[in-house]
């Protein structure tokens, strides 16, 4: 027959029996009545802080949590605190998860045993390395293309993207250079056509802008114009001489002779009575270049009776003196002098086209 203190033990954990008994008392006694706590003893190691309230056993489970991740924590009846290893799965191909194993000094310890990622690198130049998932390391081509049309384009696994220029290949006019005055068009990635000089304008008009093929551009001061002593006093701009240049116009000041610029659209007509400069006489001015020249002091002629077509005239007549000034500057059978000194003729009588073109 059971004490008393064991009467209190519910039905159910009665069917132990002999040394089955201490199993039942653990199994059970967290549900039996109690007075007190000391009612309430229990041998199972997974009770803490077993006390009587209101009457019954009441108790807290056992924390059994080691703070390793490479073990599933529980608690046994009989053996208390149990740490079964665990091996988290390892899928991740690039950058592997810890793995669990077994200490070398205490091989009852299940330790955490980090991995490394795999070393994708492939010692080429010409290939980007990394790792992708699932499929793990991947080598993708390196883009060499450096938008260069002038340019073949490859790769040595060594050093990386190459470049080799293309001969005779171009990209603008510079490409082009025949010598330091003169260069040939640059079209479709090819150099053609004759060699046209290179633009020397520095866009200052006192000075002569020319070219040397030895130096490159030039630019020259133009000379300026005196009043002659030797010339008698005048009382009117009718007792002057005309002046050589015919852009200028004779005027009397202060009982002196000198000049002044003409004005008005005659600022623009000037330019077509002008006569070739001193160093020109003999020379073989180019047919092309007198050609361009009559065609423009035609539009010229136009341009100066006024009118709404003036400044369309006045424009064209301004493309046709530069493009004779272009073939005079490549001119091969001129003297410089005789170049230097017309195509400053031809560069002022562009300059005052486009103005005229401008202002009307």
């Amino acid at each position: 027959m059971l004490t008393k203190r064991y009467q209190d033990i519910p039905s159910r954990c009665l069917r132990y029996a002999g040394a089955a008994l201490l199993t039942a008392l653990l199994l059970c006694r967290s549900a039996a009545a109690c007075d007190i706590d000391a009612d309430c003893l229990t041998f199972d190691p997974c009770h803490v802080n077993v006390r009587c309230v209101a009457g019954i056993c009441l108790s807290d489970p056992k924390n059994c949590d080691d703070g390793n991740a490479c073990t599933i924590d529980s608690c046994d009846p009989i053996r208390g605190c149990v740490h079964d290893p665990l091996c988290p799965p390892n899928g991740m191909t690039c950058n592997p998860a810890p793995h669990c194993g077994h200490s070398v000094l205490f091989p009852q310890v299940v330790l955490c045993i980090a991995t490394l990622p795999p070393n994708c690198d492939d010692a080429n130049a010409c290939t980007i390395d990394g790792c992708r998932e699932p499929d793990g390391c991947y080598h993708d081509p390196v883009a060499c293309d450096d938008g260069d049309p002038c340019t073949t384009d490859g790769c040595d696994p060594a050093t990386g993207c190459t470049h080799a220029p293309i001969a005779g290949c171009c990209t603008t006019a510079a490409d082009c250079v025949v010598d330091k005055c003169h260069a040939r068009l640059c079209q479709a990635t090819a150099c053609v056509g004759d060699p046209l000089p290179i633009d020397c304008d520095d866009g200052d008009p006192g000075t002569i802008d020319g070219c040397d093929v030895a130096t490159g551009c030039t630019h020259t001061p133009a000379p300026t114009t005196t009043t002659s002593t030797t010339i008698p006093p005048c009382a009117a701009d009718g007792d002057c001489p005309a002046p050589a240049d015919a852009c200028l116009t004779a005027a009397c000041s202060g009982g002196v002779c000198g000049s002044r610029a003409v004005t008005g659209l005659d600022a623009l007509g000037c330019v077509c009575r002008r006569t070739d400069p001193s160093v020109c006489t003999g020379e073989p001015i180019p047919h092309r270049v007198t050609v361009r020249r009559t065609r423009a002091c035609k539009l010229i002629a136009k341009a100066v009776t006024g009118g709404k077509k003036t400044a369309k005239l006045a424009t064209r007549a301004a493309r046709f003196l530069g493009k004779a000034g272009k073939v005079l500057a490549a001119a091969k059978h001129v003297s410089p002098a005789c170049v230097q000194a017309l195509g400053a003729e031809l560069a002022d009588g562009v300059t005052r086209a486009e103005q005229a073109g401008g202002q009307h």
